[in-house]
């Protein structure tokens, strides 16, 4: 059987160009602009995972899986709470919310699992 390597590069491994791209992104993201789906697969790691800094009173960051739609949200106290098989586009809508505390709050707390 042929070895399978995943072969998938970041592109903060890459550098130049796609590093540029990655960094222009999340910096957008924190100046409001909006992510797409597209964007946030070209920011994932090798392991195909993204985690995504988060300007917020409560939240400090995103981690997502693409492959298996696992989200951990990383609360500003330090708490981590999992929540699984989130589709790409509910991460996006939470990503892109006006407020992610906000959207935590009306979408997420005792909705999602």
């Amino acid at each position: 059987m042929p070895n399978q390597q995943n072969t998938f590069q970041s592109p903060l491994e890459l550098g130049g160009e796609a590093a540029s791209a990655a960094a222009a992104a999340l910096a957008a993201l924190a100046s409001g602009a909006v992510l797409r789906a597209q964007e946030v697969v070209a920011l994932a790691d090798q392991s195909g995972e993204v985690e995504i800094p988060v300007t917020s009173s409560c939240i400090a960051s995103l981690r997502y899986r693409l492959i298996s739609g696992n989200l951990d949200v990383t609360f500003t106290d330090g708490a981590v709470y999992p929540y699984h098989r989130v589709s790409m586009f509910n991460f996006l809508r939470w990503l892109n919310a006006s407020s992610r505390g906000s959207f935590f709050n009306s979408e997420v707390r005792g909705r999602w699992t």
